[in-house]
């Protein structure tokens, strides 16, 4: 993916899942004798600068990229989410399953929980795995 300086893309910070802009103010090229290597020096909106491939981000070079690419977690998260429950409803009930993912290639990670950011902001803790105390047959009446 091309950067252009001053540009602004759009770095989805690991640490606390909020999408930032940062204008790039810098490219770097080295050349050795083994290759090449470019970097890129970001200003985030504090005025406070950083090497992008440095960071621990997801970056984007448009917001359309950014919703997409979030939409795609969720959409992930949310097949994940159902099709370990039909797993349990089907081990623990009997029940035959009829959903299909939206893309079975996505199907459960070892993660038992994930952060999305939505659309306006918030972010949002969900749970993947069925609490234990559910589990248990002696749970209801």
């Amino acid at each position: 993916m091309k950067i252009e300086v001053g540009a602004v893309i759009y770095v989805i910070d690991s640490a606390r899942k909020i999408v930032v802009p940062v204008r790039v103010n810098e490219q770097i090229t080295t050349k050795k004798v083994d290759g090449e290597i470019t970097t890129h020096k970001v200003e985030f909106p504090n005025g406070k600068s950083s090497v992008l491939e440095k960071l621990d981000v997801d970056y984007f070079l448009s917001v359309e990229e950014v919703r997409t690419h979030l939409l795609s977690k969720a959409e992930k998260m949310i097949d994940e989410g159902i099709l370990h429950a039909e797993k349990v409803a089907n081990q623990k009930f009997r029940t035959s399953s009829n959903v299909t993912p939206a893309r079975a290639s996505d199907i459960m990670t070892e993660e038992d929980t994930m952060q999305v950011t939505l659309p306006d902001g918030n972010v949002a803790n969900v749970n993947l795995k069925i609490p234990e105390e559910m589990m248990n047959e002696n749970i209801g009446g």
